[in-house]
């Protein structure tokens, strides 16, 4: 649970968020979407 935390809400050196920094990737975005949508 501590790591998924980290994951969503750290950021790096340069101040940029990782969950945001992966989701700006157009493949991630979409398979996060679907999973949301539809479940595992």
């Amino acid at each position: 649970m501590q790591i998924l935390y980290d994951f969503i809400t750290g950021t790096d050196a340069a101040g940029n968020n990782y969950f945001a920094k992966t989701l700006a990737d157009p493949q991630t975005l979409v398979k996060t979407a679907w999973l949301t949508l539809n479940g595992e």
